[in-house]
C-alpha cells in the first residue's frame, strides 16, 4: 500500500509539472528612448550681443553656417571650414567644447524648428556681456 501511495504521489507531481501554464507569458518591457530635439543639423540664422542689458543689432552670419549635434556627443560647425568638438546638455543648458574652448549656453527655445541659445561672456556687478544665437532647421 505504501508503494501505491508513493506511486500516486509521484504521478501527481509529474502531472503537475507537465501541465501547461495558463498564465500569459510576460512581455519584456522595452524602454523607448526619446530622441533629443537638439540632435542633427541647425542653420545659424543670426546672433546679437547684449552689452550691459542693451541689445545690439541682430546680424546674420558672414557665411552660411551649420551646427551639427551628433548622437555620440560630437559637435561640428561647418561653413567654409569644418571645426569639430563635443557637446553635452541637460534640460536647459548646453555645454560645447570647440577647438579646445569651452562655452556654456542657456537654452531659451528648443523645438522641432527653432533653437535659441544665450551665452554669458561676462557677468559682474559692473559689466555684463551676453550673446544670443538663433538657429533653425529646414
Amino acid at each position: 500500500m505504501k508503494n501505491l501511495l508513493y506511486s500516486f504521489s509521484f504521478l501527481f507531481i509529474i502531472s503537475c509539472q507537465n501541465q501547461e501554464s495558463t498564465t500569459e507569458p510576460e512581455t519584456p518591457v522595452v524602454e523607448q528612448k526619446t530622441q533629443d530635439l537638439i540632435l542633427g543639423d541647425w542653420n545659424m540664422d543670426s546672433s546679437v550681443f547684449i552689452n550691459d542689458g542693451i541689445r545690439g543689432v541682430v546680424s546674420a552670419p558672414l557665411m552660411p553656417t551649420i551646427w551639427n549635434f551628433g548622437e555620440d556627443g560630437s559637435y561640428l560647425v561647418k561653413n567654409s571650414v569644418s571645426m569639430t568638438g563635443t557637446f553635452s546638455r541637460t534640460e536647459d543648458s548646453l555645454f560645447v567644447v570647440l577647438m579646445a574652448v569651452p562655452n556654456e549656453y542657456e537654452i531659451l527655445v528648443l523645438n522641432e524648428t527653432n533653437l535659441h541659445l544665450r551665452s554669458t561672456i561676462i557677468e559682474t556687478d559692473s559689466a555684463s556681456m551676453k550673446t544670443d544665437a538663433y538657429l533653425s532647421r529646414n
